[in-house]
């Protein structure tokens, strides 16, 4: 079984050599990787440049964001199972493809497989934070939507559902998760970290706009009922996570969550 893994890259030089090296040090050799760079000028393409001769393909032009350079890449992927590992981020461990190919030949009629990240939020200067947890087709109507940085899809989910819609800015891959639930395409839980995500983005800042695009996006696809449900249900968290900062718990809120998400992790 091959493994496209994709890298979209944009004057990154800080950190995408990790991320590179966290493709290339994996067990699992049957991985295709591929690089679409935006046109970097920043000492990035010289990195890239570095691991040319162990990136299957290379491309550095300009594109029109992150979604569009995401698409090129499905474009040129050939392998099973298509994988995204942004810039910022690193696969957990050296065995996650590995793993992951393992419950995948297992399952072939599963359309994509994902499990649960170590996410690090710089703007808000939090400690790591664990996300490992089953996700229904349900909580994906209401707005909850798997994490792309676990997420391994088959490259037929692309070819019947189609790419990723650029004039979404922040949440173009949450719209296409809404396509795989209305196609009713099958999804996998594997109960493991897949990888180690920094919440550097625009889309991790938590910007009010965000949720208007995924609020818009739940009542295109699923009705007014349910965005309006997943809208209510933002302002709700928002107001808790405020109370909580005004009394300074969330910091301890915050570690004991992740505890229980931990040791779950290990029984």
């Amino acid at each position: 079984m091959k493994i496209s893994v994709i890298t979209v890259v944009y004057n990154n030089a800080k950190t995408v050599e990790e991320a590179i090296l966290s493709v290339l040090e994996q067990t699992y050799k049957n991985i295709e990787y591929i690089v679409i760079d935006g046109g970097s000028t920043d000492g990035t393409l010289e990195i890239l440049h570095k691991y040319k001769g162990k990136i299957a393909i290379l491309v550095s032009e300009k594109d029109n964001g992150i979604y569009d350079a995401m698409n090129k890449g499905v474009k040129l992927a050939t392998g099973d199972l298509i994988y995204f590992l942004n810039s910022d981020d690193k696969f957990y461990d050296k065995t996650v493809v590995e793993d992951v190919v393992k419950v995948a030949e297992q399952n072939k009629h599963i359309d994509f497989f994902y499990g649960g990240v170590v996410c690090k939020n710089i703007f808000r200067g939090e400690s790591e934070n664990v996300f490992l947890k089953r996700i229904s087709d349900f909580k994906i109507k209401l707005g909850q939507n798997i994490k792309q940085q676990s997420l391994f899809a088959c490259r037929t989910a692309f070819t019947q559902v189609g790419l990723f819609v650029p004039k979404y800015k922040v949440s173009a891959d949450y719209e296409w998760e809404c396509r795989l639930v209305k196609a009713n395409k099958k999804g996998l839980f594997v109960r493991r970290i897949i990888a180690v995500y920094a919440q550097t983005g625009f889309s991790s800042k938590g910007s009010w706009s965000q949720y208007i695009e995924k609020y818009n996006i739940i009542r295109m696809h699923f009705g007014l009922l349910y965005g309006v449900t997943f809208y209510l249900r933002s302002i709700f968290k928002y107001l808790i996570v405020l109370i909580l900062k005004k009394m300074k718990l969330a910091s301890f809120v915050s570690k004991i969550a992740n505890k229980i998400r931990r040791t779950s992790l290990k029984n």
